[in-house]
């Protein structure tokens, strides 16, 4: 019992180095128009949430972030993870910290 939660815990942790590695490189493509990024726990799951660079509405950037989210949830290297993603527009910090859990939170530099 002990020897196969320990099997999960590491099956789990490499899924998610390479789905931090998934969105470092999706951030990268997409740097001009995100302002802040995080992964956070939220709903059960883990959210990745974006700051655009602007207030208006991005096409554009929200069909890639649809893309990346399909991508994610059919990829079976990421079995043991619930993704959700989530893009809002420029803010205030103190607007955009709602959606961000205390207990975990991890800041992308979007440059």
């Amino acid at each position: 019992m002990a020897c196969q939660r320990h099997k999960e815990i590491t099956a789990f942790q490499q899924q998610f180095c390479e789905l931090l590695n998934r969105l470092g490189t999706w951030l990268k493509a997409n740097a001009g128009k995100v302002h802040k990024s995080f992964v956070t726990v939220r709903d059960g799951g883990l959210l990745f949430l974006l700051v655009r660079n602007s207030v208006a509405f991005d096409a554009e950037l929200e069909d890639a972030l649809t893309d990346l989210d399909l991508a994610t949830a059919q990829d079976s290297a990421f079995d043991l993870i619930e993704l959700n993603v989530l893009a809002l527009p420029m803010a205030s910090e103190e607007s955009y910290r709602t959606f961000l859990a205390p207990s975990f939170t991890w800041a992308y530099d979007a440059e």
